[in-house]
């Protein structure tokens, strides 16, 4: 072969290697950006740059303020790096900041954008600001010992007028927000507005928050009150948590004496459900205004919270204020409750107390301390909250029926500690007699403390009073249940007939006089298509307000067959253990296959109860294969209307704690959602070794849950 020819072929065999070259392989997956912030040092409109260097396809994953303006957002594989443009527009106002995320898969940066505006600092503008996060508040014994005045962690102002501010309070704690929609519950994002740090306060009941004596540059007139605000109604479906203006009241006064109501709007346009969102006011002082009092207070107790409280000047006029219209409402002092006529009764069986007796007697006791036991009469003359939901009823009674002198019974229950099952059972004008115990609450709440019971109604004892109920109107089971039970309470005579579904016969309890137990006979549901559902009646023809209830059973469908040597983990009430309303943690439980489950729950109406905070939900710590199929038999207590969704996650390694679930980087891969009313199965696309679940946004209640493994 001549010279010539053999370069030739070296050339074309070179050539062929080039040409025949693998995708380079660009490792594991990494973002870098070559600047971690950007600063526009003037409020002119400006563009700078950045280098971003990845090794998969990128894209911004965070939402942009108006202001900001990221080219491009999204990208392919740069290893070697790619310029990104960053542009902001004219600011007029206060100096302002962003934060930008980049991500590939689960790996992310931050980039932080900072423009001055032609205002300045808005802390220059801030008069008072307070996001209460001092250091974080403990829970201790009790929440309801994290009062203001005993844990200051709440104490954080700051602002050009906070020298010479005070406080005063009544029923007010500070929490420390686990579990709430915002940035205290990492992981939910659901809220309008983030939120700050991790405390809020809280307010209990006959409650007030003043904040007293800020002082103003009386140059300035104009102002605008911001604060974060949430209303959560304990295990409230959808829609009942909506936060209500006229429940919660802000007042602002020069003095502290007489007091002008203000309006506010929410930033989101509307009031929000069991969401933070920040609400504010502006308005106009009178000339000559050196100093403002903040007042607070919402009449339902237990639901309302605030963060982030803000007073800073504005930029332009508001509501016009006339202080010298404002109303008295205290100011901050403790009012006196009475008596209101004369005491009478030494609070027994035979001699009651009356209502100014009761009042006397408890002007006699320490702040939260309680008495024993006494016997108090009196009429209705208020009936705040009938709970059939917790059995309980809060309402007012007085001597007179009038408002006069009147005395709260707090959570008290009904004729000899029965649970209330109906709001009528009670109404105003009716003569109760009262067995509980007196108490101070806070020092300014005289009221019959919580647990209390009635002994009469007009006159009627528990032996006239007839009284008829059942302890659920729906029942769970599995398919391979074959006995279910409820019971029936009163002091009537009653009859129990299974009205619909042959496959439940009544083994004991077709009829009974007074309290008893209706055991349920069932065959197992052989079915792979569906649930099926029985209606058992029972039935009265005693005087009682309610004289027949229906009690739904559901029996879940039975598990299908898997193809390929598949299993089927079936999760229920029995499997997690749990009952009641109390979430509890669950860990090392199994079912068919090797995989161990750890979760934590609450096992209301019969199923498995999740809820979307405090680290509620169901994960796997072992696996039990891949992965294939998620089925869920949704309980009719769970809101379709509030569209409930449950969250399915996977990962390749185990899960640690459902904390997990809460935390970006830790709770794997989203598959997908079942929704309630939508939804009923997940196939799952890819190979997961684990799973884990929880509910996006509210309470839910799942009868049963399959995991499908392969």
């Amino acid at each position: 072969m001549s010279i010539r020819n053999y370069f030739l072929g070296a050339f074309a065999a070179l050539a062929l290697l080039v040409s025949c070259d693998p995708k380079e392989d660009l490792g594991e997956p990494n973002l870098t950006l070559d600047k971690t912030s950007i600063e526009f040092d003037s409020p002119e409109a400006a563009t700078q740059t950045f280098v971003l260097t990845s090794t998969r396809d990128w894209k911004v994953n965070s939402q942009l303020p108006e202001w900001l303006g990221v080219n491009p957002v999204s990208g392919g594989a740069e290893p070697k790096g790619t310029t990104i443009e960053v542009t902001v527009t004219a600011n007029s106002g206060t100096d302002r900041n962003a934060s930008v995320t980049f991500t590939i898969g689960t790996v992310q940066k931050e980039l932080s954008v900072s423009q001055k505006g032609e205002a300045g600092s808005s802390d220059d503008l801030i008069v008072y600001h307070n996001d209460f996060d001092k250091e974080k508040a403990e829970k201790g014994d009790s929440w309801s010992k994290q009062t203001l005045d005993v844990n200051e962690s709440w104490k954080n102002e700051k602002g050009t007028g906070i020298a010479s501010v005070d406080y005063a309070f009544a029923a007010m704690t500070v929490r420390n927000g686990a579990g709430l929609a915002n940035s205290s519950n990492e992981g939910n994002n659901s809220s309008v507005y983030a939120g700050s740090g991790v405390n809020n306060l809280f307010f209990a009941k006959e409650n007030y928050f003043q904040v007293k004596n800020i002082t103003l540059d009386a140059s300035q007139k104009n102002y605008t009150l911001s604060f974060g605000a949430i209303r959560s109604v304990f295990q409230a479906a959808a829609g009942e948590s909506v936060f209500d203006p006229e429940q919660f009241s802000v007042y602002i006064s020069n003095d502290g004496s007489k007091w002008v109501e203000l309006e506010y709007a929410f930033a989101s346009g509307s009031a929000q459900d069991a969401k933070w969102d920040m609400a504010s006011s502006t308005f106009t002082l009178p000339d000559n205004t050196s100093a403002l009092y903040l007042y607070f207070t919402t009449t339902e107790a237990s639901t309302y919270r605030i963060d982030d409280l803000d007073l800073s000047v504005a930029s332009a006029a508001g509501t016009a204020i006339d202080f010298s219209k404002g109303t008295e409402i205290g100011g901050g002092d403790t009012p006196d409750p009475g008596p209101v006529g004369t005491p009478e009764g030494d609070g027994t069986e035979a001699s009651p107390f009356n209502v100014a007796a009761a009042q006397a007697k408890i002007k006699t006791l320490g702040a939260d301390v309680a008495s024993e036991e006494f016997y108090i009469k009196g009429i209705i003359s208020n009936v705040k909250e009938v709970s059939t939901q917790f059995g309980n009823a809060t309402y007012h009674i007085s001597d007179d029926g009038t408002t006069a002198g009147q005395l709260e019974v707090f959570r008290g229950y009904y004729i000899n500690g029965e649970k209330f099952t109906s709001e009528d059972l009670i109404k105003v004008g009716d003569e109760v007699v009262i067995l509980g115990k007196l108490i101070n609450y806070k020092g300014n709440t005289p009221e019959v403390n919580q647990g209390n019971k009635l002994i009469s109604i007009n006159g009627k004892t528990g032996d006239d009073i007839k009284m008829f109920t059942v302890s659920t109107d729906a029942i769970n089971v599995s398919a391979d249940a074959e006995s279910a039970t409820f019971k029936v309470n009163g002091n009537v005579e009653w009859t129990a007939s299974v009205t619909e579904g042959d496959f439940v016969t009544i083994l004991y309890g077709d009829k009974g006089n007074g309290a008893d137990d209706v055991v349920l006979q069932l065959t197992k549901n052989e079915s792979t298509e569906a649930a099926r559902t029985a209606k058992i009646t029972v039935t009265t023809t005693a005087d009682v307000p309610v004289k027949s209830y229906e009690v739904v059973l559901t029996q879940a469908k039975k598990p299908g067959e898997v193809s390929g040597g598949g299993v089927v983990d079936v999760l229920n009430l029995a499997f997690t253990g749990m009952s009641g309303t109390t979430y509890k943690d669950r860990s090392g439980k199994t079912a068919t296959s090797p995989a161990v489950y750890a979760g934590n729950s609450a096992g209301d109406k019969q199923s498995i109860q999740l809820r979307s905070k405090s680290n509620a939900g169901i994960i796997t710590t072992a696996s039990g294969g891949k992965v294939r199929k998620i089925v869920v038999t949704w309980n009719e207590a769970t809101s379709s209307t509030g569209n409930r969704q449950l969250d399915i996650y996977g990962k390749s390694e185990a899960y640690t704690a459902t904390s997990d679930l809460y935390t970006s980087d830790k709770q794997g891969t989203l598959l997908g959602s079942i929704v309630c009313g939508t939804d009923t199965e997940l196939e799952i696309v890819g190979d997961y070794e684990f799973v884990g679940m929880r509910s996006k946004d509210g309470a839910m209640y799942c009868t049963e849950i399959q995991v499908v493994w392969e």
